[in-house]
């Protein structure tokens, strides 16, 4: 497998040959930004739906760290303030909400509804490489 790694003011880029990342994280700002042109695929790990059913998410075997997510809307770069984890069996970045923005972007990604109508604390989303 060919990689290059490109160091452009303190963003660190990795890009394998013949894929464009859908993302970028910054480790030094905990920030990840969502490629605007890919966008993201992802996958719901815990919702409002397993919680209605008595589902539990242990999400204490997850070490968090607090950050900020970004992305675009047209124009506008929108951020969000969540919760990232990197030691998910499944995925290497897992993205847990940290309170609710009314904002269709953000209701989209994290599959909330309108007025983040299925809103719950522990709502968290896998990153498909």
């Amino acid at each position: 497998m060919f990689c290059i790694i490109i160091l452009n003011f303190d963003f660190i880029f990795i890009t394998l040959f013949g894929k464009k990342m859908t993302y970028t994280f910054n480790r030094e700002t905990n920030t990840l930004t969502i490629n605007s042109v890919s966008g993201i695929r992802i996958r719901d790990i815990y919702t409002h739906s397993m919680a209605e059913k008595g589902e539990q998410f242990n999400h204490t075997g997850h070490k968090w760290i607090e950050g900020t997510l970004c992305t675009s809307d047209l124009s506008k770069i929108k951020r969000y303030e969540v919760f990232f984890s990197f030691n998910h069996p499944e995925h290497k970045i897992i993205i847990r909400v940290k309170k609710p923005y009314h904002d269709a972007k953000f209701e989209s990604i994290f599959n909330l509804g309108f007025q983040c109508q299925y809103w719950t604390n522990n709502t968290t989303i896998g990153i498909i490489e």
